[in-house]
Parts: structure tokens; C-alpha cells; sequence
């Protein structure tokens, strides 16, 4: 039954979709019907809307036509805007808004660009002229704004200005120009050209508007206007800057007419504004041009060099004709100085003069270094010749050292302290040989050229033995001076033991040609008379009584005369005067003795033996010890024909006391007449050369009859008075020297070498100056005017030296300057003659001074950067915050020896304060100057005893937490070791110039 009605079911639901089959059938047929109709009429619709359909076609594309055509119109609709815009911010200018102003040509540019290259439009043409002549306007405008913001900002710098930015060991005073002058050494390196700061010549702010007008000038095509505003301006700038420094204009000719001492002061200056104008301001010019002319380096480098070319050709200009100048001996220390700062500044030349356009300049300064390194050996070779053919016919009369032999031994001397820059000269322009052993050459020619001459002026004595100890006196000078200096470590030993035995030989000449004959009259041959034959043994019989009388008188007659003549003759050096004295006396003593004891009874047992028998052995023995080798007497002539020419001085050695006075009153009157002609410097020369007359005027008062004596006493009253006065006026000049010229490292002063040596060159004169105070002074004991005079010179000295210690802006340079000063001062007076004058009070009480500015530069230097290491246990430590300072927050404080709580941050702040400061110090110091060994190493030795401890404290404390940090070699920077070796290096005058 179930499966009967599931198949009726089925067979329903059949019947069912068979029925909706045909029903869609039908609906499928109608459907078709329908759209046949359709077909027919939608072809008859679209034959009627073709038409219809080519207008619409046709108004879309004039539609789209017109679109492009209002997108064209309102592009140059915009074009025409810009030109607008553009034309009301040219016409309003640049000054008021300067970028905007640029905006406006860059708009310009583009119009013009979009016209150019859209010429069919209608008035393109005139549009093109419109945008052309503004932009013709602006770029005019623009010119203008860049001549008159150059201009603005374009103003001459001051010398104080350049000063501030000099290291400050080349600062002069605030009442000097103050001249860096080279002495010795000499190049400089990069830690002196670090301490340089350039001046600004142009605000920061303005230089990259300037720039921006540059460019727009050089995209314009203007770099000719660029370059003649640029040059115009700056060139003018900079030689204003330099003029108001000190530069002058100088001709070859006005160079020429210059008295020397006016010239010397012009080169000192000169070196001085060489290294300002090269480091400062030509350096500063560059940067400036540089950052002007970015992007256009040969532009750059043509400007700065038509900037600049006016200015360096008038620094070099005078160099050059220093260099072509007529050449002298004084002249070879200035250009060693010419040639020092021109090596130094070689480096920075080559940088800053770089490029094709300053090839010229580059080439103009090192063809200076080059003149100036020839003309320094020319003028050393014409020295050496100089000397050698030394035509002076002044003889030096007692046999003394003569005047030229000090005068090159000094001149030599001198040199050594250009030794390292003429080792350098010699290497570069010498023969290619080692530049030591050629600078030994050159010397050893000079003291040979030396010899040479010596040896032809011995020959204008006719006493050969004046002859033997003229020379044995000049050679030992040699010798002696060679030992006590530098020469003896280029001459070597050899050079000294050959000469000295050429002195010794000298010695021994003159003993035998002065002794010889008189030794003859002391001895026994050819005593007997006619028919006694000789005298033999101890045996006197048969000896002519008359011969021995004979002989005696001889005897009497020759050692007169040899001790009154080599009474008169000079042998200045003690220990070598004794000798030879003890020379004479081993010869002569002992043949005497034996003679008088063997014949003296024999002339005695006679009548008036006296008359026969003047001298007993003691007595000869005393009038040798008083063969007392005076002072330079009469080779005054020399001094005094140096100053002014006095030729009658020649006629000293007549024999006629009327002469005599009469050339002393002329020379003495045209001598007086000349010391208000010269320099005050020159006053004690004038005084040494009044000593040696006085002497003369005395030497002849005696023998004279009473109108002669007058005459030379009232000569001797006025050279005293006058001797008086010059001493006087040194006195006030050493005080007052105003010499501007710093000493840049802190060494020795030229001015307390200069004092100090003529002070020990008086002493040569110590007895005639007592006698001057004792005949004409106040009354007083001669000795102590002596010394109250040198020590009021001494006194005036230090005086000086204080007010010039004040041209140092850093304290501690002013006390080690001090300390190198009197330190001298006490050191010379304790190897003369002056210390038994001043006394050993004076010695001490000057010493004292000295350990006191020397513990006032330790402290001054050195209290900054010792307390960063002490304080951490000391909380009155005023430079320097306190030991709480470096703990953290939470901390605490840090006593003893506990650093829990110590802030790392605070650590390393504390490190690298003393690496800076220490760094500073180091750079700085390492240039000064301590000359004496014993004192640079004592300096050294306080300041490390004071600094060490205080570091090796600090660090083995704290450098743990800061090494357990990262990058801790940027904070602990030294080991005590490090500071130890860098403190060494203090002192020793690197690259001072």
C-alpha cells in the first residue's frame, strides 16, 4: 500500500511538470514572436537617430576643444599672474625681504622660459621684452643689494681685535704693538696653529645671504660684476685693516734711505704682521671667500687672489728689498729672523694661496724664502771675508785681545742661536752636504779668516815679542770663548787642543825673543880679561872687574827697559797672565841668583857697587809681580775711531807729552761733543772709552812740567765728571727702556743680557772707576759707590724687567719671565767679579726672589687643575666644586676613602675637565721657555711633586667606576706615567717664533 502511493505521487508531480514545460514553451514562443517585432522596429529607430547621433559625436569634440583651449588660456593666465607677482616684488626691491626677492626671479626665469618656448601665442614677443627688462631690473637690483650688504658688513678690523685672536704667548701689551719676533725657533705646529683664532670679517648671519646673491649673480652671467664689487670692497677692507696695524708702503728707495736702527724696527714689526696677516686675516679672507663663493671654487679662488695680491705684494714688496739691500753683518740676524717666519708660514701659505690664480703669490713667497736664504749665506760669506781682510789700521798697543777678535767671537757666539734655522738654510739651499757639518765649515773659516788677519796686524809691531803676545792673547780669546759656548760642539776638541797649543807656542816665542838677551848679561862667558881666559866651575879668579861692571849695568839698563816698556803691555786673561809671569821668572830668577852669588862680592868689595848692583834676586822677583798688565789703554784708539773717526788718536805713541795732551783734548772734546749724537745706548760705551783715556791722562800727569800737568789734570776733571754723568744717563735708560718687543716664551730678555754683559765689562775697569769715585766722587769709600752705582743699575734693570712682565696676559708667563730674569741676573753676578762688589746679601736676597716667582707660576698655573684631583677630600677647595658635588642625588657625601654613592656622571665630568685643562697647559708651557738646565729641571720636578700624587690618588679611587662604564678612554685619558713623560716636555721652547 505504500509503495502504491508513492508511485501515484510521483506520476502527479509528472503530470504536473509536463504541463509547466509546454506552458513555458509557449511563453518562449510569444517571447520570440515579440522580439522578431521589435528587431524590426529598433532598426527603424536607429536609421531615424543616426543623424542625431553624428551632431552629439560632434558637439563632444568641440566640447573637449574648448576644454583644452580654457586649460591653455589659464596656464597663461598663471604665467601672466606670475609675471604680476613677480613684477610687484621687484619693483618693491630686495632689501626688505631678501628670499622673497629671489622667489620673484626664479618666477621671472620661468615666464621667460615658458614664452620663449611658446612663441605662437599672440604678444608672446611683447610679454618676453616685459619679463626680459625685469628681470634685466631685478638682476640689477640684485648687485646693488649684494654691493651694499658686502659693504655694510665689510669694515676694517682692529689690532686689538687681531690681537685677541693670537696665542697668548704672542699677545703683545695693551700699551704696545708688541713684535712676535723669531728667535731660534721656529716652526710652528699644529698646536700652535690651534691656538689661532680667526677674526670675523662678515657675521655668520649674513654670509649665506651673500651667498644667495652670488649665485644668482653668477646664473645670471654677472661674475665679472661679481668679481669687481667683491674685489672692490674686500681689497679696500683688507688694506685698511693691515694700515691700521702698521703696514706701511714702502719703496725699495725709502728702504734704502733708512738709518739701520730704524730699519731693524720696521722688520721686527714686519715679522709680526707677516704671521697676523697670514694666520689672521689673509686665513679669515679665505674662509670668507669660500663660503661666499660655495660651489664655484674656481670663482673662489680667482676672488680671494684679486683680493688679496695688493696686500701681499706690499708685505713682500719690503722683504725683497731687505733681501736685495746692500749687505752688512748686522744685517744677517734680521734675515735669519725674515727666514724663520716665512718657513713657518710656508704651510699656511700653501693652503690658504691654493688654486691656479694664486699660483702667482704662492710663487712670489717662496721666491722671498729663497732670496732671503741666499742673501743670509752671502752675508755670511762676506762676513767671513769681511773679516779676513780687515783693513783697520788702529793698532792695538799693549798686545791686548783687539776689538775685532770680540767682535766676531761675539758675532759668532750670536749665530749659535740661529743654529737650528741655519742647519736648516744650509739643508735646503746649501751644497747638498749634512747642513751640521757645513754650519762647522762656515765657522771654522771665520775663526781661520780670523787668524789670518791677526796675523798681519801682529806684523805692525816691531817689538817681536808685542808681536808673540799680541797674538797668544787673540788666540787664547778664541779658544777660551769657543770652550765656554756651543762652538766647542761643532768645532770639536781637536779645534781647541790645536790652538791651544798654538797659543802655548806663542807664549814660549815671546819669553824667548823678550828674555833671551837679557839672559846673556847673566851669565858667566866672556868675563875674563884678556889674559885670564874663561871663568870655570865656581872659580871668579881672573875676572875682569870691569866686565862684570859692564855686565851689571847691562843687565840694569836691559830689565829696566823691558819692565817699563812690558809694564805697559796687556795680557787680560788672569789665570794666563800668572802663567806667563811664572814663565819669565823660572828663566830669569835663577840665572840672576847664581850670577850675583858668584860675582856680586867681586863688584862689591869696589867703590859705589850700588850703582853696579841695583837689584837683589827679591827684588826682581817683586818688580815681575808688578809688571801689572793694565786695562785697554791705548788701544782706545779703536773704541773711540768706531764712534767718530778721531784719526789724531794715532799720534799716542809720540814721545812728546805735548802731543800726547793735545791729541787727548782734541779726541776728549770731539768724544763729549759726541755722545748727544748717539743713542743712550751708546753711553757706556762712552763711558768704557772715557775709563781708558782717564787712564792715559793720568799715566802722563806725572812726568809732565806744570803747564802739561794742569792741562792733563783739568782733561782728567772733565772726563770724570763726564764718565759721572754718562753713568748716570745708562742708569736712567735701563730703566726707562721702552723697547716694545716681548719676550713671547718667557726666556731671558735681550735688555738683561745687553745690562748684564756690559756690567761685567765694566769690571775690566774696576780699579779706574775707583779711582774716578775716589779723586771725584762724593767723598764716600770708592768701593761702595762702585757697588751703589751697580746696584742701582741692577735695581733699574728689574724695574724693567717688572713693567715689561706686565705686556703677559697670563700670569704665570709674567713670574716665569721673572724668574728666568733675575735668575740670570744672580747666576752672572755669582760667576764675576760683581758677586765681591754686591756681597753675598745681594746674591741671597735675589735668589729668594727667584724661588718666590717660581713657586708664584706653580701656583698660578697650576692650582686650576690640581684641585679636580683633591676634591674629593678637601671641601675648601674654591676653584672646583666641593666632594658632595660628586655624589648622586641619594648619595651622600664622599668621605675618606669610601666612593659608594659617587655619581659616574659627575666622575666623568671631573675627568674630562682634567684633560681639557691639563691639555691647555701642556700645549701652552711646552712653548715657554726655562733656558738654565738646573732650573727648568727643578720647575719641572715642583710641579710633578705637587700634581702626581694628587692624580695617582684621584684615579687609583675612582678610575674603577668609570672604567666599569663604557668609552671609558674618553674620560680617563692619562696614567700618572703619561703626565710624568708630558711634564718633561715643559719648558723647552717648541715652536716659538
Amino acid at each position: 500500500m505504500a509503495v502504491d502511493s508513492g508511485m501515484d505521487l510521483l506520476s502527479e508531480r509528472a503530470v504536473l511538470m509536463r504541463e509547466s514545460l509546454q506552458k513555458s514553451q509557449t511563453i518562449t514562443d510569444n517571447v520570440v514572436s515579440i522580439l522578431g517585432s521589435f528587431d524590426s522596429r529598433l532598426s527603424a529607430l536607429e536609421s531615424a537617430m543616426r543623424p542625431t547621433q553624428i551632431r552629439t559625436h560632434a558637439i563632444r569634440k568641440a566640447h573637449e576643444n574648448i576644454d583644452k583651449t580654457l586649460k591653455s588660456a589659464e596656464v597663461i593666465l598663471s604665467q601672466f599672474d606670475l609675471l604680476r607677482q613677480a613684477e610687484t616684488k621687484v619693483l618693491k626691491g630686495p632689501h626688505e625681504d631678501l628670499e622673497s626677492y629671489l622667489e620673484a626671479i626664479a618666477q621671472l626665469r620661468k615666464v621667460i622660459r615658458y614664452f620663449s618656448s611658446n612663441k605662437g601665442f599672440k604678444n608672446s614677443d611683447g610679454v618676453l621684452n616685459h619679463a626680459n627688462s625685469l628681470l634685466a631690473k631685478a638682476q640689477s637690483k640684485l648687485e646693488e643689494e649684494f654691493k651694499q650688504l658686502l659693504v655694510s658688513y665689510s669694515k676694517a678690523v682692529e689690532p686689538d681685535r687681531l690681537f685677541d685672536g693670537l696665542p697668548n704667548s704672542l699677545r703683545p701689551s695693551a700699551d704696545g704693538e708688541g713684535n712676535g719676533k723669531s728667535h731660534g725657533g721656529h716652526h710652528n705646529d699644529d698646536s700652535e696653529t690651534a691656538a689661532y683664532t680667526l677674526p670675523v670679517l662678515i657675521p655668520s648671519r649674513v654670509l649665506p645671504l651673500l651667498h644667495d646673491l652670488a649665485q644668482q649673480m653668477v646664473q645670471a652671467g654677472h661674475q665679472q660684476m661679481l668679481l669687481q664689487i667683491y674685489r672692490e670692497t674686500r681689497t679696500f677692507v683688507l688694506e685698511e685693516s693691515l694700515r691700521k696695524l702698521g703696514v706701511e708702503k714702502l719703496s725699495k728707495e725709502d728702504v734704502q734711505r733708512m738709518q739701520w736702527e730704524v730699519l731693524e724696527a720696521k722688520i721686527g714689526n714686519w715679522i709680526h704682521f707677516m704671521r697676523i696677516a697670514v694666520k689672521l686675516l689673509f686665513a679669515g679672507e679665505r674662509q670668507v671667500c669660500d663660503q661666499i663663493f660655495r660651489g664655484f671654487d674656481s670663482l673662489s679662488d680667482q676672488c680671494f687672489a684679486e683680493v688679496t695680491v695688493s696686500s701681499v705684494s706690499m708685505l713682500l714688496s719690503f722683504g725683497d728689498a731687505i733681501a736685495r739691500s746692500k749687505r752688512s753683518p748686522e744685517k744677517l740676524f734680521v734675515l735669519l729672523d725674515m727666514y724663520e717666519i716665512m718657513r713657518e708660514l710656508h704651510t699656511e701659505i700653501e693652503t690658504i694661496f691654493k688654486g691656479k690664480a694664486c699660483l702667482e703669490i704662492r710663487n712670489s713667497a717662496t721666491g722671498l724664502t729663497k732670496r732671503l736664504a741666499q742673501t743670509a749665506q752671502e752675508t755670511f760669506g762676506d762676513f767671513e771675508e769681511a773679516v779676513e781682510k780687515d783693513a783697520t789700521k788702529t793698532a792695538v798697543l799693549d798686545g791686548t785681545v783687539h776689538p775685532l777678535t770680540s767682535y766676531v767671537i761675539n758675532y759668532v757666539k750670536f749665530l749659535f742661536d740661529y743654529q737650528a734655522t741655519l742647519k736648516q738654510l744650509f739643508s735646503e739651499f746649501g751644497n747638498g752636504d749634512d747642513s751640521n757639518s757645513q754650519l762647522a765649515s762656515v765657522t771654522m773659516r771665520i775663526m781661520q779668516a780670523l787668524q789670518n788677519n791677526l796675523e798681519g796686524k801682529s806684523k805692525q809691531y816691531k817689538d817681536q815679542a808685542l808681536t808673540h803676545l799680541f797674538l797668544m792673547n787673540n788666540i787664547h780669546y778664541m779658544v777660551r770663548s769657543v770652550r765656554r759656548s756651543e762652538a766647542k760642539d761643532l768645532l770639536g776638541d781637536d779645534w781647541v787642543q790645536r790652538h791651544r797649543r798654538v797659543v802655548q807656542q806663542h807664549a814660549n816665542l815671546y819669553k824667548r825673543t823678550a828674555w833671551t838677551k837679557i839672559l846673556q848679561t847673566s851669565s858667566a862667558q866672556g868675563l875674563t880679561s884678556s889674559g885670564g881666559g874663561s871663568v870655570e866651575g865656581g872659580n871668579s879668579s881672573g875676572v875682569s872687574r870691569g866686565l862684570l861692571k859692564e855686565r851689571f849695568k847691562m843687565f840694569n839698563m836691559q830689565f829696566d827697559e823691558l819692565h817699563q816698556r812690558q809694564s805697559q803691555w796687556t795680557v787680560p786673561d788672569t789665570e794666563l797672565r800668572e802663567s806667563l809671569r811664572l814663565a819669565v821668572a823660572e828663566v830669569l830668577l835663577p840665572a840672576y841668583r847664581s850670577f850675583l852669588k858668584r860675582f856680586g862680592p867681586l863688584v862689591e868689595s869696589g867703590k859705589n857697587s850700588q850703582r853696579y848692583i841695583k837689584y837683589t834676586a827679591e827684588d826682581l822677583e817683586r818688580l815681575l809681580d808688578c809688571m801689572k798688565v793694565d786695562e785697554d789703554k791705548l788701544g782706545l784708539s779703536f773704541v773711540i775711531s768706531r764712534m767718530g773717526n778721531f784719526d789724531p788718536l794715532a799720534s799716542f805713541g809720540s814721545p812728546r807729552n805735548q802731543q800726547i795732551i793735545g791729541v787727548l783734548s782734541y779726541a776728549i772734546n770731539c768724544l763729549c761733543a759726541s755722545l748727544s749724537l748717539f743713542p743712550v745706548w751708546f753711553c757706556l760705551v762712552s763711558l768704557i772709552t772715557l775709563c781708558a783715556v782717564f787712564e792715559c791722562v793720568c799715566g802722563v800727569v806725572i812726568p809732565c812740567d806744570a803747564p802739561l800737568r794742569n792741562s792733563a789734570t783739568g782733561l782728567t776733571k772733565r772726563l770724570a765728571q763726564t764718565a759721572q754723568e754718562t753713568f748716570g744717563d745708562f742708569e736712567e735708560a735701563v730703566e726707562k727702556d721702552a723697547t716694545k718687543t716681548a719676550v713671547l716664551d718667557g726666556t731671558v730678555h735681550p735688555l738683561t743680557s745687553y745690562v748684564i754683559n756690559y756690567v761685567k765689562f765694566l769690571f775690566d775697569y774696576q780699579a779706574t772707576l775707583k779711582q774716578l769715585f775716589s779723586e771725584f766722587g762724593n767723598g764716600d769709600d770708592s768701593n761702595s759707590q762702585l757697588a751703589s752705582v751697580t746696584m742701582r743699575i741692577m735695581q733699574a734693570l728689574q724695574n724693567n724687567l717688572e713693567g715689561k712682565s706686565n705686556q703677559y696676559k697670563d700670569p704665570a708667563l709674567t713670574h716665569l719671565f721673572l724668574m728666568n730674569n733675575i735668575h740670570y741676573m744672580v747666576r752672572s753676578v755669582r760667576r764675576s767679579e760683581a758677586k765681591d762688589l754686591l756681597g753675598d746679601d745681594w746674591v741671597q736676597r735675589h735668589r729668594r726672589v727667584v724661588q718666590q716667582h717660581a713657586n708664584l707660576y706653580k701656583r698660578t698655573a697650576w692650582t686650576k687643575v690640581r684641585p679636580i684631583c683633591l676634591t674629593l677630600y678637601t671641601k675648601n677647595i674654591t676653584q672646583t666644586s666641593s666632594a658632595q658635588e660628586l655624589t648622586s642625588s641619594g648619595g651622600g657625601s664622599v668621605e675618606g676613602g669610601n666612593s659608594s654613592g659617587v655619581s659616574r656622571g659627575l666622575l666623568k665630568e671631573r675627568f674630562k675637565m682634567f684633560n681639557m685643562q691639563f691639555d691647555e697647559l701642556h700645549q701652552r708651557q711646552s712653548q715657554w721657555t726655562v733656558p738654565d738646565t738646573e732650573l727648568r729641571e727643578s720647575l719641572r720636578l715642583a710641579v710633578a711633586e705637587v700634581l702626581l700624587p694628587a692624580y695617582r690618588s684621584f684615579l687609583k679611587r675612582f678610575g674603577p667606576l668609570v672604567e666599569s662604564g663604557k668609552n671609558s678612554q674618553r674620560y680617563i685619558k692619562y696614567t700618572a706615567e703619561d703626565l710624568k713623560r708630558l711634564l718633561g716636555e715643559l719648558f723647552e721652547g717648541k715652536s716659538m717664533n
